[in-house]
């Protein structure tokens, strides 16, 4: 985990799907399931321009399915100064896991690094300008 800040972001993503996917399908046992949940709430506190931040937000997105079962880890999640600025998806995936449910719609959307996003436009718009964003 040390290392994860080095790793070129597509590693890096990968190896997000990877942990996150550990997560979700239950492949860890109790003591080392804290530590992955902590090295991802650890990740998601990191600053939402990071690395390490999308790190965690791919491995989040990826358990989603499973966050009902840890209501006290949505609990902390809600409480990172940036939460709102999480995917909306998944600020519903962790608003509802603190009630031990699932969002009714149960939401999904892309979760990739701004660097692994192909270049973006609308007519009018320059490449790599976000839609919806002012030129």
């Amino acid at each position: 985990y040390k290392f994860f800040p080095q790793y070129p972001d597509k590693e890096l993503h990968i190896t997000a799907q990877l942990f996150g996917g550990i997560i979700e399908h239950n492949l860890v046992t109790m003591v080392k399931l804290g530590l992955a949940l902590r090295f991802v709430l650890e990740a998601l506190r990191k600053s939402t321009d990071s690395n390490m931040f999308h790190f965690g937000v791919a491995a989040l997105d990826r358990f989603k399915g499973r966050l009902k079962e840890y209501p006290q880890y949505c609990q902390h999640v809600t409480l990172i100064q940036h939460f709102k600025e999480f995917p909306t998806h998944l600020i519903q995936w962790v608003e509802y896991g603190t009630q031990s449910s699932d969002p009714p719609s149960k939401p999904s959307a892309p979760v990739l690094p701004p660097s692994l996003l192909g270049p973006t436009s609308a007519p009018g718009q320059p490449i790599g300008q976000p839609i919806g964003q002012p030129v």
